[in-house]
Parts: C-alpha cells; structure tokens; sequence
C-alpha cells in the first residue's frame, strides 16, 4: 500500500515495508493475551469471593429465621405469623450486603475489561489482515507490471471456497491438471451419488474463467467427443487416495467402462511391479463394486488402477 517515504517499486522494499508494519504485531498480540490471562484469573477470584459472601448471607438469614421469636396474641394464644418485611427487616446486615455488592461491582468490571481487551485483539488482527489484503494487491499490480504474475484460480466468494472444498474429500489436489485424468460429470443437472461421472482426460484449464475442457477416454471412440466444463463438474483421480482402507468407500471404473460406479475398497493400493514412484498410474486396488453380484449371490473382486478412482461427495 502507498506510503510516505517507502517506494513499492520493487519487490525487496514492498517486502521490507511489509515486515516493518507488521514487526510489533506478535508483541501486541501476545499482550493482550497475557492480559486476558491475568483478567481471567482476576474474575475467578472475585467470582468465588462473591460467591462465598451470598452462600452466607444465606445460610446467615436461614439461621436467623429459625430463631426468629414468634409472639403469641394474649387473648387466644394464637401465634403471630410474622409478614415478609418483618422477616427481611430481621435478617437486614447493610454491611454484608454492602460487602456482596462491592464483589458483584468488581466481577462485573472485571468482565466488561475483558470484553474490551478480546474485541482490541481482534480488532488489529482484521486490520491486519486488511492491510494484508491490500498490500497483496499492490504486489499484485507490481507483478503485473514486470509481467512475472501468474493468476491462480480464483473462487468468487465464501460460499464458493465452502462449496469447492465440501466436494472433494481431504487430501485430494483440487484441480486435475493438463494431461491428467479426470472424473467429469457432462450433466450438471446430476447431483450427489446419482450423477453420472465418467473418465476424461484434461486438455487445458483456463483459471480466469475457471474452466476446463476435456476429452472423453471412451476407446471405443473414433473422435474423442471435448467437453468445456467448470470446476465443480471435474474431479481428480487417485490422488489422496494411496491411503485408503479396506471397507472404504470409493467411486472406481468399472473394467473395460469409462464410468465411475460405486464400489468398496477389499484390498489397499499396490504398487505395480517395477515401478518405482508411488503414483497414481502405478497403484492399483482391489475392490468390489456395488449390485455386482452374480447368479450366487457373490461379489468378486476387481482390479482397479488407482487413476481410475475418486472419491465423491453425497450431496
């Protein structure tokens, strides 16, 4: 960001400026919490001080009640229920109640110090962050302007980002990159485990418009059919998946298909013999596809290459 005396012309002085700003803020940081702390144990002492003082004023007023003479009217000898401000009168002790209501005081104030200590610590971390914000972008026009900056996919608000990352399971890279594999649903009418997703390979991936184009991997195709599709209908394969279980559930292609049906992993990935990195394309796994039974009732398992499985979310 524009600053007297700092010139953002290049990379090293934004870099330097940047740290300066932000040099004390750790300091800060960590002195309002020491200070939240000490506040938090302040409270807790005056809250059981406080506490102490009304449990016995209470047991005091109970004791005293119990003591409490009850006349008796001469001409009947009937006793003379005495009123609620007689009672309250009678156990009345200005300087307990005066003690109760200086802790309550003190308790109080101790909670609204707090209250103004937490929202000072968030306060300079958002401005932080806002400054970070926009020093982000400044260093973003200076990139641009020497030509090195290479813009990233862009999600377009919160609900974006919750939605992307909600759709692929942890551990799994976002995007398939050119060349790579993928899973793509042609239909975004289909939704969840009901979609119908099939194997595709990625061409080109366009990240100011967050779009993909993909071949289709039929082999029985004589010209592989291209799809221009956006992010939420791609989904990598295998990775984030060498680990997975045996009982896992996974969305695998069936042999000699290109769709993904739903299947259960029976044996963890393997490496193929003679490979050496543990890859995708090297890996394989057995597993057993769902309503795949035969005439006996039994499911068989299956050879799967570990590019050839995803993970998809039910909703």
């Amino acid at each position: 960001h524009p600053q007297a005396g700092k010139d953002m012309s290049s990379a090293d002085t934004f870099l330097e400026a940047f740290l300066d700003d932000i040099s004390n803020l750790p300091f800060e940081i960590r002195r309002n919490l020491e200070l939240l702390r000490e506040l938090d144990r302040l409270y807790q002492v005056s809250s059981d001080k406080l506490q102490v003082a009304e449990n016995a004023y209470i047991e005091r007023a109970q004791r005293t009640i119990l003591d409490f003479p009850l006349p008796i009217h001469e001409e009947d000898e009937a006793v003379v229920v005495p009123t609620t401000e007689e009672l309250r009168a009678f156990i009345h002790n200005p300087e307990e109640l005066e003690k109760i209501e200086t802790y309550r005081r003190d308790t109080q104030q101790l909670i609204e110090e707090k209250k103004a200590v937490a929202n000072q610590t968030y306060n300079i971390i958002q401005c932080a962050l806002d400054k970070l914000d926009t020093d982000l972008a400044e260093y973003e026009n200076l990139l641009r302007g020497t030509g090195e900056f290479l813009k990233a996919p862009v999600v377009k608000n919160e609900r974006t980002v919750k939605q992307n990352l909600a759709a692929v399971p942890p551990n799994i890279r976002l995007l398939a990159k050119p060349n790579e594999l993928c899973a793509m649903r042609v239909n975004p009418a289909q939704l969840g485990t009901d979609a119908e997703w099939i194997l595709g390979k990625v061409i080109s991936y366009n990240p100011e418009t967050g779009l993909f184009v993909v071949s289709d991997e039929d082999p029985d195709s004589i010209e592989k059919k291209k799809f221009t599709l956006p992010e939420s209908q791609i989904k990598t394969v295998g990775y984030g998946l060498e680990k997975v279980s045996k009982g896992d559930t996974v969305f695998a292609v069936y042999p000699e298909t290109t769709s993904f049906y739903q299947a259960t992993v029976s044996q963890p990935p393997r490496k193929i013999s003679g490979s050496v990195a543990a890859v995708p394309s090297n890996l394989f796994i057995y597993v057993q596809f769902k309503d795949d039974s035969d005439e006996f009732g039994i499911t068989h398992e299956k050879m799967v290459m570990l590019n050839h499985v995803t993970k998809i979310n039910s909703s």
